[in-house]
């Protein structure tokens, strides 16, 4: 197994801690024991140890202060200060610094209490074998340099996460201002009273950037084309092919008013684009053109769910009319797809909702997903509500049945509501 970036720099700062000059500050008022500390380091393998020495506590905290210093070979009992309280001092001064206890006392609960505090390890004067001590130094020191550069590596790591969160957010906000999330009504120069059409949409994407994305065009004063698409995945790369979407439908625009050469033009253009890279990249899409004037409805689907339907006059609930061919390939598989135009009469208060399978597919922690048939369901139990409502209830008895908030997968919605005329009194906009 081939080591990682991490463990090759850690094992490389472990490499380099062995053969730097160490600085140990002995701090140590039996002058026979400090002279043979400094021997032993003095003729230690590779002697890369500098020593300083302090007689008191006081003594080692100016040194401390003034010298470069990389570990503490500490004497708890000191001619001003005694005990813990020695380590807690010295901790408290340079609280990175690696300590080793050194005490005349074998005092067993002394030393376990002292690394606990934090000492490295813990010897005892009359019994230390020197060998064995330069080893817990030279560990101790390995150590230290280790982790320094892991919390180095951690801060690094924490700054990166931050600036990509914060261009996350950033592009977050950039696709969420290229959807039309407010309610429209058409066509635009209408009044509110004799307006024809309204449209109002929820989206909520799992992560920063979503892969769902839609668009509502207006391709006449009284023709409005309405675009969904789901792609495949979600998250960053999801979300940077959906903004390739949204810039593909700005070239189609002029083919906005033939529903089979609307999606054409944008299987074509994604192709172009996603052709070399590895794996199949692609969306499903669906898109509805409502003519205003001759009140039909003219869609086609590349691979997308069927949207809902239900019926202005009867109130009954379904899938909106499939016709032959109406699921087309998903844009971005092949080369050349051809979409075929299915027609639909439309009567006032007609309901079309659009939407992605992140709802349908929302799944509850024993894997059972929502489905489009407890979808449908639910549409049927709610559909006397407005569209806002509604939406509202939907997403609600989702959340309920999979406990989770966000959903897993992307998830949008959108309402296309056919309007009362002017004599009427309901208004399902309310």
């Amino acid at each position: 197994m081939k080591a990682s970036v991490l463990d090759r720099r850690i094992i490389g700062a472990a490499t380099e801690a062995g053969n730097m000059i160490n600085h140990v500050l002995v701090v140590e008022d039996d002058p026979d024991l400090a002279i043979a500390l400094e021997c032993a380091f003095r003729h230690a393998d590779a002697a890369n140890f500098v020593i300083e020495r302090a007689v008191s506590l006081a003594s080692a905290i100016a040194l401390l202060g003034s010298h470069e210093i990389d570990m503490i070979l500490l004497d708890l009992n000191l001619p001003d200060s005694r005990g813990l309280e020695t380590f807690s001092k010295i901790q408290r001064i340079a609280p990175d610094l690696p300590v080793i206890i050194l005490s005349g006392l074998p005092d067993e609960e002394l030393a376990v209490e002292s690394v606990r505090a934090g000492a490295q390890d813990y010897f005892v004067k009359g019994s230390m074998s020197l060998p064995v001590l330069m080893r817990a130094v030279r560990y101790a020191v390995e150590r230290k340099q280790l982790q320094r550069r892991l919390a180095d590596y951690a801060r690094q790591l924490r700054i990166r996460n931050e600036t990509m969160e914060a261009e996350l957010n950033m592009a977050r906000d950039i696709q969420r201002a290229y959807l039309p999330l407010e309610d429209a009504d058409f066509p635009r120069a209408a009044s509110p009273e004799s307006a024809l059409l309204h449209v109002h949409s929820r989206y909520q994407p799992a992560a920063e950037l979503g892969g769902d994305f839609f668009d509502i065009l207006e391709v006449s004063e009284t023709e409005v084309g309405i675009f969904i698409c789901d792609v495949m995945g979600h998250g960053v790369g999801a979300g940077l092919v959906a903004g390739l979407v949204r810039g593909l439908i700005e070239e189609a625009r002029p083919f906005a008013a033939d529903a089979g050469e609307f999606l054409a033009e944008l299987n074509r253009g994604m192709r172009s684009v996603l052709c070399h890279t590895e794996g199949p990249i692609f969306a499903t899409a669906f898109y509805l053109l409502i003519d205003l004037r001759l009140e039909e409805l003219r869609y086609v689907n590349a691979g997308h769910p069927v949207p809902f339907f239900r019926h202005g006059l009867t109130s009954e609930v379904g899938l909106l009319s499939s016709g032959p061919g109406i699921h087309g390939p998903a844009l971005g598989l092949f080369d050349e797809a051809a979409y075929e135009v299915s027609r639909f009469g439309l009567s006032p208060k007609d309901l079309f909702i659009l939407y992605t399978d992140g709802l349908c597919e929302a799944a509850d922690p024993e894997g059972t997903v929502f489905g489009a048939e407890r979808l449908l369901g639910a549409l049927r139990d709610y559909g006397h509500h407005s569209t806002p409502k509604l939406f509202d209830l939907l997403l609600q008895d989702a959340k309920d049945f999979t406990g989770l908030e966000p959903f897993e997968d992307d998830v949008c919605l959108i309402g296309v509501q056919m309007l009362p005329r002017a004599s009427e009194d309901e208004n399902p906009r309310e």
